[in-house]
């Protein structure tokens, strides 16, 4: 009984912690499908935007906000719109999109690699826009002075210094006093750094003849650091402090400022090393810190854990030494590797690479589609053909046809012989052993109400056929049965029964057909008729109704009469 206890109390347990990772698992599962749902809402909500507001949205999110997965979703947007066929306005947006792609891998994610393709991207835009951006020989040689700095290499170096002088007489040529002022800073750091003031000579005499509207404007900062920088590197070191401090106080804390601040507190550290007054030089590096953590500015962070561990070995503490030391290196791994660190031949023909694939791929896919348009476009013709030819025979086959009908209509007028044509239609079969015409076995009911005889038939379907042959009569608006009975001598109703009995029709019909062939006698006759309509031509023959005249010439001949006045004339012009 206890066992059975234990064990039905583990069974409990389990199935418990069974419902509790269940849902654990069932929660991190929703939270992941509402993660995507909510990415891709996002992407197609900004997809639709503009390129001016996803390029507000970017610099917002990155700046402000803080939120650089979503800056870079605003920026790679528009720079996917990239096309040679944009006008100039969105053609620069599309740039704007690419510089902002490199803000966010190389301030943020340190994606070396990423942020060199967005430059060259950039640069061939610029090529294609044939103007020159100064911001992008500057962001380069941001790059190169970054890994100058923590690589210690020269080339690098002389790279940064390249770009620098490139981007400031673009900027001076474009008067765009951002570039003017940013890229002057970065050549007097590393002028001053390597101790070659004079290599930036030219630049420092050209910022001294610039305007300075105030003393808390970027470009009076600017002078103030090369003063401090040149105090320094000339051992006047209360001089350079008294500079790096006046900067530090014209220059609000926001991100913009950030970069100045942080040189200028870096800068009384270093000056302060330099007398071997640690304990102030420790003091100066907090604030640095501070700023380099607060805008996540990885690449200060990384000189200010270097100057950390410099200065605690210098004071024997070992154990902060090799703290500083460890996350500088941490640090310095997650930002830096081989990859990284190429060449910029290197990184150009990785560039390169990767655009002629792109263009291989583009190549194939435009293949790919020009082969279907052609195989549909060849469907189509095919299809097209195989119907023409089915037309072409159909109409062919109806011509002949009509041709048929039209001699056979002509026939009809050409070879009518009254007295053969009155054989065919009222001569009566030989008798049959009981005496019966075969006539009167067609329809028995009117032969037997009929109180004539068959030679009294026949003389009557005589007479019929007289006043029937007399177009002049027959033709006149107002022919009626009532008259054909008079002008036989005969009743109504005899007259009737014989047209029924011999011709298997009645009056309506049996005058029309008459009057038709007498139609088909005037369309032949072109000098006389031939300026009649189709209406005109049915008054003429007695229909007063153009649709009676089409329908009756229709049943006698098997054509319209406008196919077979077109016909005829086809036929006469042979």
């Amino acid at each position: 009984m206890m066992r059975f206890q234990q064990f039905f109390l583990i069974f409990a347990l389990v199935t418990r912690y069974c419902y509790i990772w269940s849902a654990i698992v069932t929660l991190l599962i929703a939270a992941t499908a509402t993660t995507a749902r909510a990415a891709r809402l996002f992407h197609t909500k900004w997809a639709e935007e503009s390129s001016a507001l996803l390029l507000r949205k970017g610099k917002e999110y990155l700046f402000e906000r803080r939120m650089p997965d979503s800056a870079l979703v605003c920026y790679t947007i528009v720079a996917n719109r990239w096309s040679s066929s944009l006008p100039q306005a969105e053609k620069r947006a599309c740039l704007d999109g690419f510089l902002g792609k490199w803000q966010v891998y190389f301030l943020t994610y340190n994606d070396y690699r990423e942020a060199f393709y967005s430059l060259y991207s950039a640069m061939d835009i610029a090529k294609d826009m044939g103007k020159e951006v100064p911001m992008i020989y500057y962001n380069f040689g941001t790059m190169y002075m970054d890994l100058s700095i923590q690589t210690r290499d020269s080339v690098s170096r002389d790279r940064a210094v390249s770009f620098f002088k490139k981007a400031f007489a673009l900027a001076c040529r474009q008067h765009n006093d951002h570039i003017i002022d940013h890229s002057f800073i970065n050549l007097s750091i590393i002028a001053f750094n390597i101790n070659r003031p004079g290599i930036i000579a030219r630049q420092w005499e050209f910022i001294q003849k610039l305007p300075c509207t105030t003393k808390r404007s970027f470009r009076y900062c600017s002078r103030l650091l090369y003063h401090a920088l040149a105090a320094q590197n000339e051992g006047e070191h209360q001089l350079a402090i008294a500079k790096y401090r006046e900067i530090i106080m014209l220059l609000d804390d926001n991100f913009t400022n950030s970069r100045m601040r942080y040189m200028s507190y870096l800068g009384m550290a270093n000056v302060y090393y330099g007398e071997k007054d640690y304990a102030k030089a420790l003091q100066c590096l907090e604030e640095p810190e501070r700023i380099a953590v607060k805008y996540g500015m990885n690449d200060a962070r990384l000189q200010v854990y270097n100057n950390y561990a410099t200065i605690y070995t210098n004071l024997n503490d070992k154990k902060k030494a090799e703290h500083y030391r460890i996350r500088y290196y941490d640090l310095k791994d997650t930002i830096l590797n081989y990859q990284q660190t190429r060449s910029e031949g290197e990184m150009r023909f990785g560039y390169e690479l990767e655009k002629s694939q792109d263009q291989i791929r583009a190549m194939k896919e435009r293949h790919r589609v020009q082969t279907m348009i052609t195989l549909v476009a060849v469907l189509v013709v095919a299809i097209v053909v195989f119907f023409l030819f089915l037309l072409f025979n159909k109409n062919r086959q109806l011509r002949r046809k009509n041709m048929v009908l039209y001699r056979r209509a002509r026939g009809l007028v050409d070879h009518d012989n009254s007295g053969e044509e009155l054989d065919d239609e009222i001569t009566l079969a030989s008798d049959d052993s009981d005496g019966t015409p075969a006539a009167t076995k067609h329809d028995d009911n009117e032969h037997k109400a009929c109180s004539m005889s068959n030679e009294e038939m026949q003389d009557l379907g005589k007479r019929i056929k007289t006043v029937m042959d007399d177009t002049a009569t027959i033709c006149l608006p107002d022919f009626t049965a009532k008259r054909l009975a008079e002008l036989v001598s005969a009743k109504q109703r005899d007259v009737s029964t014989v047209i029924k009995v011999m011709h298997r029709s009645n009056f309506s019909r049996l005058l029309n057909e008459y009057r038709i062939k007498e139609a088909i006698r005037r369309m032949s006759q072109e000098s006389k008729y031939g300026n009649l309509t189709i209406e005109g031509l049915a008054n003429s023959v007695g229909i007063k109704s153009r649709t009676t005249f089409i329908a009756s010439f229709k049943r006698v001949t098997g054509l319209t009469p406008s196919e077979y006045i077109k016909i005829e004339k086809s036929d006469k012009n042979r």
